[in-house]
């Protein structure tokens, strides 16, 4: 019998054509861990002497009690977790760059704050911009930043890496679960960070992904509508309708068993939604015409290109009493840096 995960990383393969995993699950290498073994105590006391002594006074400077021994932490979080007033002072600091989330270091995030916000962060919303799979997450958190400044807006762009299992897997993040890997909860997680940091509770948040990010968001939507104040999805590759006789993350059937919670389409029409596409995104998926049964079992029709693809997933929500605005922006194609200006003023028209 086909396991699900076969399922899906084979759908993934014939028709995700500018997505791509690989098994890079690498055979155990003894002769390394022989070594890794046979290292002296002696080499180890030295090692850490060293480190200690480089160390010491940065550590002072840093807030960390004299006794504390760096040598002896074996985890990140661990360290960071002695002193995190100095964790969220350098996201006050340095929000662009890329910091690992507290919760779980693997995954990190970039914010763009306009100057101002930490001093007195008021009134301002958050707008989560997610990437596709180039993750090109600085390019769209600076995408948005003029708009930011002109509507009081904060911006935190996440990077889910490939492979975050170690198997070289690039599209978990898409489906929002990889084996125990919650992506949702860790964007989440990533907005108590900043949250934390800026003493500033932003309540229900605006997010906008577009190709791989338009998957991770519309799955987002259905799992935490209650979190969300508008919503723009962008051009995803695969889609997963509002449809009960169909299995995450192609349909919404089995999600009381698989995230402990059910559609909550009461909440979802309280969500303003923007669909928006490329009037040029028509590159068309080529399934192999013996696998063509098994994929319309799972996925059932969802078009030939990204442009049929909005047009169902419009058609499948207005079906289910949400009305979204359906943008298809002229001379585009799969561009997610083309559509950023519509994006903005759907926003806008959000507040």
């Amino acid at each position: 019998m086909i396991n699900n995960k076969f399922i899906l990383r084979l759908i993934f393969l014939v028709i995700c054509i500018q997505t791509s995993f690989t098994s890079a699950m690498a055979d155990s290498n003894q002769q390394l861990q022989q070594a890794e073994k046979s290292m002296s105590k002696e080499l180890q006391m030295k090692q850490n002497q060293m480190v200690n002594k480089v160390t010491s006074t940065k550590d002072k400077q840093k807030g960390l009690p004299n006794n504390f021994d760096l040598s002896s932490v074996t985890d990140y979080k661990s360290l960071l977790s002695n002193k995190p007033s100095y964790w969220y002072s350098m996201i006050r600091k340095r929000p662009n760059s890329f910091h690992a989330l507290r919760y779980d270091p693997r995954v990190s995030y970039t914010v763009y704050a306009p100057t101002g916000f930490f001093d007195d962060p008021t009134e301002y919303k958050l707008l989560v911009s997610v990437h596709g799979s180039g993750r090109n997450a600085a390019e769209y958190r600076d995408s948005f930043s003029k708009f930011a400044n002109e509507n009081k807006f904060v911006v935190l762009s996440p990077l889910f890496p490939v492979g975050i299992n170690g198997d070289g897997f690039s599209d978990g993040y898409k489906v929002i679960q990889e084996g125990n890997t919650r992506y949702d909860v860790l964007l989440l997680k990533m907005i108590e960070d900043l949250q934390e940091a800026s003493n500033y509770d932003f309540g229900k948040f605006y997010l906008f992904g577009f190709s791989g990010g338009g998957q991770f968001t519309h799955r987002f939507f259905y799992l935490h509508p209650d979190k969300l104040s508008a919503v723009s999805i962008g051009a995803p590759g695969l889609i997963a309708k509002i449809d009960n006789s169909k299995v995450w993350p192609f349909g919404t059937g089995d999600m009381k068993k698989k995230f402990g919670t059910i559609l909550n389409l009461k909440k979802m029409r309280e969500v303003s939604v923007q669909i928006i596409v490329g009037e040029e995104d028509l590159e068309e998926f080529i399934i192999p015409d013996k696998l063509k049964p098994l994929v319309q079992k799972i996925i059932g029709h969802t078009g030939k290109n990204r442009l049929e693809r909005m047009k169902i997933l419009k058609e499948n929500y207005e079906n289910n009493g949400i009305s979204p605005v359906f943008k298809i922006v002229p001379g585009v194609s799969h561009e997610g840096m083309k559509v950023i200006d519509d994006v903005q003023e759907f926003f806008k028209d959000s507040f």
